[in-house]
């Protein structure tokens, strides 16, 4: 048996609005990871958090 390790990765952004700081925005947005089309995860970014999301410790 050999141990192999295998690189993780991240996938991480920011929503960025263009819409001259309306006051209708959502409170709340869901951004969607997929992989070969299927969602895998699902993050809930908020204005709390600066619209930043991440998902890591991806193989």
């Amino acid at each position: 048996m050999t141990n192999t390790k295998v690189a993780q990765t991240k996938v991480e952004g920011t929503k960025t609005w263009k819409d001259d700081n309306a006051k209708n925005r959502p409170n709340m947005i869901k951004v969607d990871l997929l992989q070969n089309g299927q969602v895998i995860a699902t993050q809930e970014v908020t204005e709390a958090g600066g619209w930043k999301y991440e998902f890591k410790d991806l193989a």
